[in-house]
């Protein structure tokens, strides 16, 4: 059977789903005629089996060292393999090299797999009588595009998703983190301020980053923009564990992909299943006028929380105001509702987190 006949069974069998590699495996063999297909993908300094057709040698599963293998070791390297005596290669001594000649493979055809300059794996084909193709290896050459496509596919698939945490707070960050890693076994690291940074590095090669709305004194459209300048390119997911009135409406003007609030922190199945539709594409940011966003100051209110700030007293702010004592009363308990605090303190440490006091003429 020919090239072109092959190059299409291949393309309808790697589109197949989780059995594509073997049934591509399974067409290799049927059109070669050797006795056994291999396929190998490399992992670190690791190979492992991963669709196999034909004798009995490694069963799919098993995970060796690359050292093990000569041949895979040099495939590794992006060396090619074509020899119809594999005692005359030299690369007889190493385990799985032996375990070639006991099962009585006598030829070997090795075509390195690869994706630019990353070689992913290897398709081995052995037979048993010295009579190797010289047709193989361009003809596995022509097809090793389409493998190196499937596997790569296959370990992105695989791969555990990294998220970065930002956090002011180490333990909110490292709570976060742990529920990441138990409810989608995905790989987290976290970040607080680092002194003299105005956003925390480390997060170049993450495929998601969680940043709260304000971090080290900044909002997070400072932490996001300072983040990208230094290469940061996941989409960026802002929580909100108080549930700031300026939170969401940040969030979008930081181009966040998606805003978590006190409500989705709580349960770990929400958060968790929003990190999941992010990651997926699927997540729908709800609209401004959508989100149940909190209550903004009024000028008047606003005017109130200044002269709080300021120091002033009921009755000082009152006449410096010109209105009533009552009435002042009242804008200082709508200040502390709105703000969800019961202080003079708790209002100006929340005002002055939330960036409210930042061109506010004090009274």
């Amino acid at each position: 059977m020919g090239s072109g006949w092959l190059q299409t069974r291949l393309a309808d069998d790697l589109s197949g789903g989780e059995g594509g590699l073997r049934a591509a495996v399974r067409s290799v063999r049927q059109s070669t005629g050797v006795d056994r297909v291999c396929l190998n993908v490399f992992r670190d300094d690791t190979f492992e089996t991963v669709a196999a057709n034909g004798g009995r040698l490694l069963d799919v599963g098993t995970r060796l060292p690359l050292a093990a293998s000569s041949h895979l070791s040099a495939a590794a390297r992006r060396e090619r393999l074509e020899t119809d005596d594999l005692d005359s290669t030299g690369g007889t001594a190493l385990p799985v090299d032996q375990l070639v000649k006991m099962h009585g493979f006598r030829s070997a055809t090795v075509t390195p797999i690869a994706v630019e300059s990353q070689v992913l794996g290897a398709l081995v084909l052995t037979t048993r009588g010295r009579d190797a193709n010289p047709d193989l290896l361009p003809r596995m050459e022509s097809v090793s595009g389409m493998f190196a496509l499937a596997i790569s596919g296959a370990l992105k698939a695989a791969a555990p998703a990294r998220i970065g945490i930002v956090a002011d707070d180490l333990v909110v960050g490292e709570g976060i983190a742990r529920i990441v890693e138990r409810k989608m076994q995905a790989s987290a690291i976290t970040a607080t301020p680092a002194a003299g940074s105005d956003w925390p590095g480390g997060f170049e090669v993450t495929d998601l980053v969680l940043a709260p709305v304000y971090f080290a004194g900044r909002r997070i459209e400072e932490v996001a923009a300072g983040m990208r300048d230094a290469g940061v390119t996941a989409p960026i997911v802002t929580y909100d564990i108080y549930g700031t009135s300026v939170g969401y409406a940040a969030a979008m003007a930081a181009g966040a992909r998606a805003y978590f609030g006190p409500d989705d922190l709580k349960s770990s199945s929400r958060l968790t299943r929003g990190i999941r539709s992010v990651l997926d594409g699927t997540y729908r940011a709800p609209s401004l006028l959508d989100h149940d966003l909190p209550p903004r100051l009024t000028p008047r209110e606003t005017e109130v929380l200044a002269a709080l700030c300021s120091g002033g007293q009921v009755k000082e702010i009152a006449a410096a105001i010109g209105i009533a004592t009552t009435t002042t009363r009242g804008y200082v308990q709508a200040v502390y509702r709105k703000l969800d605090v019961h202080s003079r303190a708790e209002a100006i440490s929340e005002a002055t987190r939330q960036g409210l006091l930042g061109g506010i003429q004090k009274v």
